[in-house]
C-alpha cells in the first residue's frame, strides 16, 4: 500500500510539472508576441537606409515642394493613418499603395512624398427618373450593371438605402 501511495505522489508531481511547463511555454509565447504587431506602412527611423544621418535625410526631404494631392510621410505614419487623415477612410490605403506603385506598402520612409489620389476624374450629374434603379443607371451610364456599387458609394449621403432611390434625386457619377 505504501508503494501505491508513492506512485500516486510521483504521478501527481509529474502531472503538476507538465502543467507548469506548458504554462511557462504559453506565457513565453505571448510575451514574445506582445509589441510585435506590424501595421502595414508604419514608418520608423530605420526606414531611411543609406549614407548620412536621419536628420540629414529628413532635412533633404523638407525642401521638396508639395503639390495638391501629395503628402510627405512623417515618423509614425502608416498608409492606414494617411488614408484616414487625407481620404477619410483607412481602407483606402490600398489605393495610395497602388497609385504610388509601392511593392511593399509596409516600408515607408520619413520624408517620402506620396501621391494621395489619382488624377481628378470628371464628374457628371444624373437626375433619377421614374422606374430607375442603381442597376439600370449603371447599365445606361457605364454599360455594366455591377458598377451600381460605385454610384452608390459616391452618393451615400443622398441614398442611404440603395434599394430605395427617389425620383428627382441628383446623383454624382464619374464620367
Amino acid at each position: 500500500m505504501n508503494i501505491k501511495n508513492n506512485e500516486d505522489v510521483i504521478s501527481m508531481f509529474l502531472g503538476l510539472l507538465v502543467v507548469v511547463a506548458v504554462a511557462v511555454v504559453v506565457v513565453n509565447y505571448f510575451q514574445k508576441q506582445r509589441g510585435s504587431v506590424s501595421v502595414p506602412g508604419t514608418t520608423s527611423e530605420l526606414a531611411l537606409v543609406g549614407e548620412g544621418s536621419l536628420e540629414e535625410k529628413v532635412e533633404e526631404k523638407k525642401e521638396v515642394k508639395l503639390t495638391a494631392g501629395e503628402y510627405m510621410v512623417k515618423k509614425g505614419d502608416s498608409l492606414w493613418k494617411i488614408a484616414v487623415a487625407q481620404l477619410g477612410d483607412g481602407y483606402k490605403w490600398t489605393e495610395i499603395a497602388q497609385i504610388n506603385g509601392l511593392k511593399n506598402p509596409s516600408l515607408l520612409a520619413v520624408g517620402q512624398v506620396l501621391k494621395i489620389s489619382a488624377p481628378a476624374e470628371e464628374m457628371v450629374d444624373y437626375q433619377v427618373k421614374n422606374g430607375d434603379s442603381l442597376w439600370k443607371i449603371a447599365v445606361t451610364q457605364y454599360g455594366d450593371g455591377f458598377k451600381w456599387t460605385e454610384i452608390w458609394n459616391l452618393n451615400r449621403v443622398v441614398i442611404p438605402n440603395p434599394n430605395m432611390i427617389r425620383v428627382g434625386t441628383v446623383l454624382r457619377m464619374v464620367k
